[in-house]
């Protein structure tokens, strides 16, 4: 029988456990910090704009100014999602491109292959 080499995509999936829920945590809260420190660092040059009657500038750096709460408050909300999720969840973390040997019978698969990570080692591909 001839086989094939064939590219695919894969969901890489990561299995939320207490390490890896600390990871997400620390990476949210590194996020979280660094746009908040954005936020006021935007408000500081808002008032500048504002006291230099910089009219252009002020508007910007006011549209800036809200994407960047908006992207706080989102962290906030990823968050407090992390805390509700139960221990064992799959979060999808990526999506790869695997290679795959196929030939003539094999059954084929439209849905994506799925590899699942825990604790940074592959438990399982489907």
């Amino acid at each position: 029988m001839k086989t094939v080499k064939m590219i695919r995509k894969a969901v890489v999936k990561k299995v939320l456990t207490p390490d890896e829920r600390a990871r997400i945590r620390a990476t949210l809260q590194t996020n979280h910090d660094q746009a908040v420190r954005e936020y006021e660092q935007l408000k500081f040059y808002l008032k500048r704009s504002e006291h230099q009657k910089q009219t252009e500038t002020t508007q910007r750096l006011r549209k800036e100014l809200v994407a960047k709460e908006e992207a706080v408050e989102s962290i906030n909300f990823q968050m407090e999602q992390l805390d509700l999720l139960p221990g064992g969840t799959e979060l999808k973390v990526a999506e790869v491109e695997i290679e795959q040997d196929i030939e003539v019978g094999m059954q084929w698969e439209d849905k994506p292959a799925e590899i699942i990570v825990e604790d940074g080692v592959i438990k399982d591909i489907r």
